[in-house]
């Protein structure tokens, strides 16, 4: 039909993300603080379980451990101190993929 091919088909090919499609702001902590070394490893395993971007986010709540949804790029919420895990429960019931 329309001069296409019978067996035409549209397909997509998998995305494949890097360390960028994760990397949200400069992190500001000080010096050889270990968050870095925090931010860096849950990057790297999003990264290797290739973990869309957009399925993830990321819960806080107050202090400078408590800027890493600003150092991802996904979604984030910075909440109250002592209150991140009942948010975080909070968008598992909601959306647990």
């Amino acid at each position: 039909m329309f001069g296409l091919k019978q067996d035409w088909s549209l397909e997509t090919s998998p995305r494949y993300f890097t360390l960028e499609n994760y990397e949200g702001g400069e992190a500001r902590w000080c010096p050889g603080c270990g968050d870095f070394a925090v931010l860096t490893a849950v990057q790297r395993i999003c990264r290797e379980e290739q973990l869309p971007p957009e399925k993830i986010v990321n819960v806080s709540g107050i202090g400078c451990s408590s800027r890493f949804p600003h150092y991802m790029k996904t979604y984030g919420f910075h909440g109250l101190h002592g209150r991140a895990l009942p948010v975080a429960n909070g968008i598992k019931s909601r959306r647990p993929d």
